[in-house]
């Protein structure tokens, strides 16, 4: 008896001749995002650049492409080549391509010519690749994340490309500096820096880079996985917090009256440290302060100021009234979590540390503006 099941045929592979005949396809929407999305990249490499020189740029790029090509190669081939994350990997090479392209000793003046992205003949057909892959992953094509990236480069922001380089070596962290010295040195951390800023232009996962990092330190390698995986979280948002201050200090060129206010989350896992700095208010060009159980002062400028610290910062003008969930817990709260947390046999009514200053900027200030004869202060303060 004949089976009576319909036959299914076998797809047909399209060849690279076929496909590279095969006219390109993308919306006007795509192409516009595609533009956008350069122009951030070149204006963030200008600006990279103008901190480090055109050639470490360069080499961090090339960098991130090389990984890139051995990520694709690792590929399942069932997946095929027209995935989410095949596409992801090619869009971002294609855009690493077009900025080294452009990176020229002129750079800054060819950057700030927007209509020149779509103008130059050269890049033409990748901007359309990238269009039709836009086309049709929707927002994928979103630019690389290159002033994140630039703070893990320590030719850039010095001490603060991470905060285990920070906390190494700041004289006022020395327990928490020999620590971190001990379990990597100075060329490990350098070797983690260098992972994390690959990483954020590649978009590679938490994941990924938390596989990176184990590969470059022995240390790490004979310890659970939640010690690189927290190492990387705590990093990452330590990039992002710093490339978000600047941007602020941009904004404040403009509004001249903005302070940055540290925020806790309350939840069974907040620990008293953050009950004590939560609602510290300071101007932008000023650091935040943790005072830790022995009583060393530890300056930060952005969280989070150690692993699993889960703060964050809230950008707020001086004009506008503080909210009430930004202001700082009492006194009484915050000696009464400590000893709840820290009491032990021995102790059972521990003394919290004192709490660091909480506000550089006049509370009166707060809803009415800053009086004219303190502006100029307040600004050179904020630079």
């Amino acid at each position: 008896m004949a089976d009576p099941s319909p036959k299914r045929k076998r797809p047909q592979v399209e060849s690279e001749t076929v496909r590279a005949q095969r006219p390109v396809v993308y919306s006007r929407a795509a192409a516009t995002r595609v533009a956008e999305a350069e122009l951030l990249n070149r204006r963030q490499a200008t600006d990279y650049a103008s901190k480090v020189g055109i050639d470490k740029v360069k080499k961090t790029l090339n960098d991130a492409r090389e990984d890139l090509k051995d990520r694709t190669r690792k590929l399942h081939p069932a997946l095929g080549d027209d995935t989410f994350t095949a596409m992801h990997l090619k869009a971002t090479m294609i855009q690493i391509d077009i900025v080294v392209g452009n990176m020229k000793p002129d750079i800054a003046s060819a950057v700030s010519e927007s209509k020149q992205i779509a103008a130059d003949r050269a890049q033409e057909n990748s901007l359309k690749t990238l269009s039709a892959i836009d086309s049709r992953f929707e927002g994928l094509v979103r630019g690389m994340p290159l002033e994140v990236a630039m703070q893990f480069d320590p030719d850039a922001v010095g001490k603060n490309a991470s905060i285990l380089r920070r906390l190494m070596e700041s004289p006022e962290s020395d327990s928490v500096g020999n620590a971190i010295m001990e379990r990597y040195g100075t060329a490990v951390v350098g070797a983690f820096e260098d992972k994390l800023r690959v990483g954020m232009v590649t978009g590679k996962s938490f994941a990924e880079m938390r596989e990176d990092l184990i590969a470059e330190s022995t240390w790490l390698q004979s310890q659970p996985m939640y010690w690189a995986q927290r190492i990387v979280r705590t990093e990452v948002m330590g990039a992002y917090s710093r490339a978000a201050l600047e941007n602020a200090k941009d904004a404040n060129k403009i509004l001249g009256d903005m302070v940055k206010i540290l925020v806790a989350g309350f939840d069974d896992r907040t620990a008293w440290d953050s009950y004590q700095v939560h609602g510290q208010i300071r101007k932008l060009s000023e650091p935040f302060e943790w005072i830790t159980r022995d009583g060393q002062r530890i300056a930060y400028m952005t969280p989070p100021n150690r692993p699993n610290d889960r703060e964050t910062v809230i950008y707020h003008r001086v004009v506008m009234p503080i909210p009430d969930d930004l202001k700082p817990v009492s006194d009484a709260e915050y000696e009464a979590v400590f000893v709840k947390q820290c009491k032990s046999k021995k102790n059972k009514s521990p003394s919290p540390p004192a709490r660091p200053r909480m506000t550089t900027v006049p509370l009166t200030w707060f809803g009415t503006g800053i009086p004219d004869d303190m502006q100029s202060d307040f600004e050179a303060a904020s630079e």
